[in-house]
């Protein structure tokens, strides 16, 4: 390894400092506190000394008094590894959403579809209609978590709002089930067990919107907005 290399793999291995380098090279240059917000610093002089340390990777542009990439710096992208000119450093929360819609969607498209086969051949079943449809919808919405999975795992822009969507059908889709499921229960039967039963009913629910909640709150954070391009540039 050559004495640049080594001096920028020296510089860069720190996380700050390369996602520092990929927003002015998505963004084309940023301001001073449009760095410090979205790498979420909040003392100046961290900043100052990751900026020190980046040196002539970056420079201010005279004119606009903002920050851009130097050559050094747009080679410095090449170097590690060019992704439509930009180094993809996958946050490790995308790489965890994106494991688990993987692997959800598979499991409960597995689980799905004897339950989807069951509803074909029960057309005898007073609610043979409504439990064949909802099954194909869960079982087409189980799918698509595969795509959207993949998709965040390789940073496609579209896997963001899509994700998003999915994630709001799911806990839409499991709360209407659960509704149906207690309309289902004779008021008889709720008067002589009490609530206990409806929580019961409703305890399923609860594990899945935190879970979504969680999953929809740090998609829409900045810093992962603006990694998939949904971020805006102030002025």
């Amino acid at each position: 390894m050559s004495s640049e290399s080594a001096r920028l793999h020296s510089v860069l291995r720190d996380k700050t400092r390369a996602e520092a380098l990929e927003l002015l090279g998505q963004r084309g240059s940023m301001s001073y506190s449009e760095l410090q917000r979205l790498l979420g610093i909040k003392h100046t002089g961290k900043l100052n000394y990751h900026l020190k340390v980046l040196g002539d990777l970056v420079e201010k542009d005279k004119d606009s008094d903002r920050y851009v990439l130097s050559e050094k710096g747009k080679e410095a992208l090449t170097i590690l590894g060019k992704f439509q000119g930009i180094v993809q450093r996958r946050p490790t929360g995308i790489a965890i959403i994106g494991g688990l819609m993987i692997f959800g969607g598979a499991a409960l498209s597995y689980n799905e579809i004897p339950t989807l086969l069951g509803w074909i051949g029960s057309k005898s079943n007073p609610f043979y209609v409504f439990g064949l449809s909802a099954s194909a919808a869960s079982l087409l919405l189980w799918l698509g978590m595969i795509p959207c999975g993949i998709g965040l795992l390789y940073s496609r822009g579209w896997a963001w709002p899509a994700t998003i969507s999915v994630l709001l059908i799911l806990v839409l889709a499991e709360a209407l089930e659960t509704v149906f499921f207690i309309s289902l229960i004779p008021a008889s039967v709720i008067a002589r067990v009490g609530l206990s039963l409806v929580v019961s009913a409703t305890y399923g629910l609860a594990p899945s919107l935190v879970a979504v909640v969680l999953a929809v709150y740090y998609l829409t954070r900045p810093r992962i907005k603006t990694y998939f391009g949904k971020g805006t540039t102030a002025s």
